[in-house]
């Protein structure tokens, strides 16, 4: 079906727009699935090119239909669920042209090296306890073991840069 089939059919007769007016709101919407839902999904399923996105489509149609006065759409039912459903399939169609696909490969490329939050959250803590034990020893232990940290940090960073070569 083409995208615009929905809107060159014929519209509802008077006759059955009376009939729909004259339904309640719950009559009103599980008579209008039970009329159109087959046919709006062959329709979206048209402009979607997958059955299911399209089903997708018409539930939100009636989720629509549930929301509006009964007394606004009653009257051009048919060319009211068409235009919804074809403005929500056009949405979907949209958005899915903004999402870039990725496969795990490439995901997995995305991730960051960055530390754990956590983990940096716990050094820094480890950090503070180690600071107040230093300041307990006389300064001359103190020093040889910040220097020992240090270059243990020192020498753990540069083994984690890439060559340059």
């Amino acid at each position: 079906m083409n995208p615009t089939e929905g809107e060159d059919m014929p519209p509802m007769t008077a006759a059955a727009a009376t009939h729909y007016e004259s339904l309640s709101q719950d009559a009103f919407v599980r008579e209008a699935v039970r009329d159109f839902a087959p046919q709006l999904i062959g329709y979206a399923t048209g402009i979607l090119k997958d059955h299911e996105r399209a089903k997708d489509a018409v539930q939100d149609t009636f989720i629509k239909l549930t929301q509006q006065p009964q007394e606004a759409v009653a009257g051009a039912l048919k060319s009211w669920l068409y235009a919804v459903c074809r403005n929500r399939a056009l949405d979907i169609l949209r958005k899915e042209r903004r999402m870039i696909p990725v496969d795990d490969e490439e995901w997995r490329d995305l991730t960051s090296n960055d530390p754990d939050p956590s983990e940096e959250a716990a050094a820094t803590e480890d950090f503070g306890v180690v600071t107040r034990f230093l300041q307990r020893l006389p300064e001359n232990q103190a020093e040889v073991i910040r220097l020992k940290f240090q270059y243990d940090s020192v020498t753990r960073r540069s083994a984690k840069k890439p060559d340059s070569a």
